[in-house]
């Protein structure tokens, strides 16, 4: 199998609910386990090439050649405290494109592996504020002109930080340090940039892709304007007995985990609960 093919379960899909229902789960269960959803071997090689030259790279260049030292000469740069700055906002920077954590197959992203920027300049597309209606001009769920220029206002404020040279600070140099320091007003800008486009959608800003990947599964009622989800009553916040096997029913289905449950205590040689 060559590295651009896929790794797909061996079931045809013209027959796939011949077999009994337990010998289907076994087999897509075992095959997720062992291949995930059968990505193929490139996926692994990109996400590499992607950390070593994007951002470790990517990096390195561009910290070490903007605050005026050689990248051939790491003794000049390896104790400032400007490259490092810098190498913090170039993270940030990525992420606020969307080509760092929640990026590419592995994050649902296919043809274009990127979905950040691309989303984010423009109008209309989705938005999700982090507390509608409580903190005031942000409520509504799609993008206006308004955020654009903000994400924009973000991006350029970033772009800055990072092209221009350090500035001179007495304390840094009366400690051996030579390269300065980023500008504080820049880092203000990029500060006060991320407030109120943080404020008005949360996903540009907020790059861990555990919270992108919560913030993009919002139920429907939350994302339809003039609708709110119903609160759940106080019967429905109450935990039910049944530790994992309630947990697991919640997410699979009572009948698929009492189904499998039954068949594990079957081969156990216990007798099945079929409550």
């Amino acid at each position: 199998m060559g590295p651009t093919t896929g790794n797909l379960p061996p079931i045809d899909p013209g027959t796939l609910f011949d077999p009994p229902y337990l010998e289907r789960v076994k087999q897509l269960s075992r095959h997720w386990v062992e291949y995930g959803f059968g990505a193929p071997k490139i996926t692994h090689i990109i996400y590499i090439a992607k950390l070593l030259v994007l951002y470790i790279g990517g990096g390195y260049l561009v910290s070490s050649m903007t605050s005026g030292f050689s990248p051939l000469h790491p003794t000049g740069w390896w104790t400032e405290p400007i490259f490092y700055q810098k190498l913090v906002l170039w993270t940030v920077l990525l992420e606020c494109l969307g080509l760092a954590g929640s990026w590419g197959p592995m994050a649902g992203h296919f043809k274009p592996f990127t979905a950040g920027w691309r989303t984010y300049l423009r109008v209309d597309t989705i938005r999700q504020p982090p507390w509608p209606g409580k903190v005031p001009f942000t409520s509504g769920d799609r993008r206006t002109p308004l955020d654009i220029a903000l994400y924009a206002a973000l991006l350029v404020s970033l772009v800055t930080s990072l092209a221009l040279r350090g500035e001179h600070d007495a304390a840094f140099t009366k400690l051996g340090f030579d390269g300065g320091r980023v500008s504080p007003a820049l880092m203000v800008l990029v500060e006060r940039g991320h407030l109120p486009t943080g404020r008005r959608s949360k996903l540009p800003t907020v790059g861990s892709p555990a919270w992108s990947r919560s913030a993009t599964r919002a139920s429907p009622p939350s994302l339809s304007p003039g609708r709110r989800p119903r609160p759940r009553s106080p019967r429905r916040r109450r935990r039910r007995g049944g530790g994992c096997a309630h947990s697991a029913s919640r997410f699979w289905g009572r009948d698929t985990v009492d189904c499998v449950c039954g068949a594990a205590a079957t081969a156990a040689g216990a007798p099945a609960d079929n409550r």
